[in-house]
């Protein structure tokens, strides 16, 4: 398969198992990141849950994808009407490696720079404004829009959220 790329293939919910299973029995590369959570403390039950809930991935040729489409709980493979997109494979790497690093890692909401933002923690806690990335951090802009002046600060992904309502002025704090 010279030709064959990453694809997000969306499943029936709670049959990311086995349709990666299916697919591996087929001969496709599959990839389910997963969270470990602990059932119960006593026993230390441990089970796998996905950390995407209906998707999985897999990596095959776009023009034979009609034995990933008839696999028993697949939905589709993500992608405009007429033909799925690739993910670029650096993308899938970096999922690896997170999986694979023994860092904790936890669902956080998706952002992209120009995103509205509130800050949900610290002293900064109901400060809205907008998301930049500089070199792998979040910076958030303040901006006092009568001014015309702006700030900004570091902060890490998990004490901000998208913002909720997008008519609201950013760098107004929430009282």
């Amino acid at each position: 398969m010279s030709n064959s790329s990453w694809f997000g293939i969306e499943v029936a919910r709670r049959y990311e198992h086995f349709v990666c299973s299916s697919l591996n029995g087929k001969g496709y590369e599959t990839y389910l990141p997963c969270f470990v959570k602990t059932l119960s403390r006593g026993a230390e039950v441990k089970k796998q849950e996905p950390a995407f809930p209906g998707y999985v991935f897999g990596r095959f040729d776009p023009v034979y994808r009609l034995p990933v489409l008839v696999t028993t709980g697949v939905r589709r493979i993500v992608g405009t009407r007429h033909e799925p997109i690739p993910i670029p494979d650096d993308e899938i790497e970096s999922l690896r490696d997170a999986f694979a690093s023994g860092y904790p890692i936890r669902h956080c909401p998706y952002l992209s720079a120009g995103d509205g933002v509130r800050i949900t923690s610290g002293p900064l806690k109901g400060v809205m404004g907008v998301l930049r990335q500089v070199k792998n951090q979040n910076q958030v802009i303040v901006s006092v829009h009568l001014l015309q002046r702006s700030v900004s600060v570091l902060l890490d992904a998990w004490s901000i959220e998208p913002q909720k309502d997008p008519t609201a002025v950013a760098g107004s704090r929430v009282v």
